[in-house]
């Protein structure tokens, strides 16, 4: 010790070497760190399963409300049918009496031949209507009595 004392009041050069040791255990780290990993992706898929179901059950909950103003509209185009044609009669009474003319029986008629059209669209609309709401609840391949292998 003291010429290493001497040499340095006398400025020569010194030189200190050392040596650092560090021990951990990485594998336990990670293990923990790969656990963690899977963890949060099991609770992400467990999440996007709750999303997926909400979405469903929202859709489901359209189609219902859809199929029901659909076959609404099909009964209620059932009795504007009933009555253009209940016009269209009591308009063709009233031609054969002389109390109107050929163009207002055409004109009912053509209304008759409207609310046919109207009924019609009504119609397509409740089966498509159906058709998504079996889609949805999976449904749609029984009802036509489909497999798939």
């Amino acid at each position: 010790h003291g010429d290493a004392l001497t040499s340095l009041r006398a400025g020569d050069a010194v030189t200190i070497d050392g040596a650092l040791t560090l021990s951990h255990a990485f594998a336990r780290s990670l293990e923990r760190g790969a656990d963690q990993v899977a963890r949060s992706q099991l609770l992400a898929a467990k999440l996007a399963v709750r999303d997926a179901e909400a979405a469903l059950v929202g859709d489901a909950a359209r189609a219902v409300q859809q199929v029901k103003i659909a076959r609404n509209r099909v009964t209620i185009g059932l009795r504007a049918i009933e009555f253009a044609q209940a016009n269209v009669e009591a308009e063709q009474r009233r031609f054969d009496f002389g109390r109107t003319t050929i163009f207002e029986v055409l004109r009912r008629q053509e209304d008759l031949q409207a609310a046919r059209l109207r009924h019609a669209q009504a119609v397509f609309d409740f089966l498509s209507t159906m058709a998504n709401l079996d889609a949805l609840t999976g449904d749609i391949l029984d009802r036509y009595g489909l497999t798939v292998e």
